[in-house]
């Protein structure tokens, strides 16, 4: 662990003053970005280092509790690795440890979290042509409309850029075929297609 805190210490106490709008800008990150990806991912973790909110009925984001109160960035890396297919997400398993967590944590704290977390597009890779991407806008039609993602059935995302360069290297594809779903190209309209 090379990374210092620059908050004192775990779990997380929510503030009266933002405690509503703080749980709902989390929670709107995780139901509109790419499960295991880089801004799902730190959301995630800011959740696990917070109780329930009050008043808040307890649930399950991909098999584990939406939020934590865990006492430690370790026990945080754990719960979220724990929690993936380490064959279909090498990125996650690759990057997300506890220096990881306290990055995000630290971003969290120091009111850097949208710099963290801006990503304008997502990357998906097709799951039954391994040579076929699709690269998705992240900027909502509406923000009061959620995302609709790619169908999880068909494409699996990415966990960042980062993890496209070494997926093509190793496959050592003769062509590649990438879609962008933008302003210009409705996400329906890219998808049926391939």
């Amino acid at each position: 662990m090379g990374t210092e805190r620059s908050y004192k210490t775990l779990p997380f106490y929510w503030h009266r003053d933002t405690l509503e709008n703080d749980r709902r800008w989390l929670e709107s990150i995780v139901r509109n970005t790419a499960p295991f990806s880089d801004a799902w991912t730190k959301a995630r973790i800011v959740q696990l280092a917070y109780p329930y909110p009050p008043k808040t009925k307890l649930k399950t984001v991909e098999g584990l509790p939406a939020y934590g109160a865990y006492s430690s960035e370790a026990e945080i890396a754990s719960v979220l690795r724990s929690s993936f297919n380490l064959l279909e997400y090498p990125g996650f398993e690759a990057q997300v440890n506890e220096d990881y967590v306290i990055r995000t944590l630290n971003s969290w704290h120091n009111r850097e979290f949208t710099q963290a977390i801006s990503r304008n597009f997502e990357v998906y890779v097709d799951r039954y042509h391994r040579n076929i991407f699709l690269v998705v806008s992240t900027a909502p039609s509406s923000l009061n409309i959620d995302r609709q993602l790619p169908p999880s059935d068909r494409f699996r995302p990415l966990f960042n850029i980062a993890e496209l360069g070494p997926m093509m290297r190793l496959a050592n594809f003769n062509r590649i075929t990438l879609r962008t779903h933008g302003y210009a190209t409705p996400q329906k309209s890219s998808i049926r297609l391939l």
